[in-house]
């Protein structure tokens, strides 16, 4: 069987160390922005192993971070990590030591052995699914991805944008992610109803041009109905889908997580295994 990890979705990126450091900052979707020490500055880990949020700390509601200098050699190895700070103390300082002794940064036989010092901040706010090896996707929902049909497919050279329609008589909520390419070449790009706020029909159907009001965890919104949903990815590459019906709220949450998981992650990242149920993909 499968078990399901929480794990934190974004972490801050700060330097601090001597005069040599440079400061720079970066967003990285599902892992802890890091800091390295002079020498260091632009480099990112080449394995970066995302801490396990606690089970204690996510079942009292508690959030905080931990700062962890360590020592990268000239094979990329992580040595000699310690906390250097925490808050609240001893809460996630194991968890954050695991993850950060797994790291692998690039070797480079002339570096000398580099401190770094590395902040990782544990919230509750953007929490994504993230599949373990003893865990397997909910049996409990059922995605309608067999409704989703590709239906056209421009092709523009470098870009091939492709409209999604559903062939079922149900309202759908469609979120995919696809490579993408320009700049966000290499990583995975998604797309959702939600966003788009856009409820897919058949086509045909007499509903769609018009207008409803659904739940969502921002609130109640408007979304249209419409009878496609594009989406856009690179040349001679796949891309990914889960469905739910409209009124489907343990679906549309699993979906919604994956996407927050995927989403400009790199193409080394296996969508489906990011995801709590099934995944179509395309052929």
């Amino acid at each position: 069987m499968y078990k399901f990890l929480l794990l934190p979705a974004a972490f801050l990126l700060s330097t601090s160390q001597t005069a040599l450091s440079q400061t720079q900052s970066s967003s990285i979707a599902g892992a802890p922005a890091a800091t390295g020490s002079s020498g260091m500055a632009d480099e990112q880990p080449l394995i970066r192993v995302e801490p396990e949020y606690p089970a204690r700390a996510r079942a009292q509601a508690i959030e905080g971070s931990v700062t962890v200098e360590f020592t990268v050699n000239a094979f990329g190895e992580v040595e000699d990590a310690r906390v250097a700070e925490s808050n609240p103390r001893g809460i996630f300082d194991q968890s954050a030591l695991a993850a950060v002794q797994r790291w692998r940064y690039a070797a480079d036989a002339e570096r000398e052995a580099t401190l770094v010092s590395e902040r990782l901040d544990f919230s509750l706010t953007d929490l994504v699914w993230q599949l373990t090896a003893d865990s397997g996707p909910s049996s409990g929902i059922t995605p309608r991805n067999d409704c989703v049909r590709e239906n056209i497919a421009y092709d523009f050279g470098e870009m091939v944008e492709v409209g999604l329609i559903n062939s079922c008589a149900e309202p759908l909520l469609v979120f995919g992610c696809a490579l993408g390419t320009g700049q966000h070449s290499g990583k995975w790009v998604c797309i959702d109803s939600e966003r788009a706020e856009t409820v897919l029909l058949r086509p045909g159907d007499g509903r769609i041009g018009s207008s409803a009001f659904i739940s969502t965890v921002a609130g109640t919104r408007s979304f249209s109905y419409g009878e496609n949903i594009f989406l856009a990815r690179a040349p001679n590459t796949q891309y990914w889908w889960i469905a739910c019906r409209q009124a489907d709220g343990p679906c549309r949450d699993s979906a919604r997580q994956w996407v927050r998981s995927v989403d400009r992650q790199l193409a080394s990242v296996d969508p489906q295994a990011r995801a709590a149920v099934a995944v179509a993909r395309s052929h």
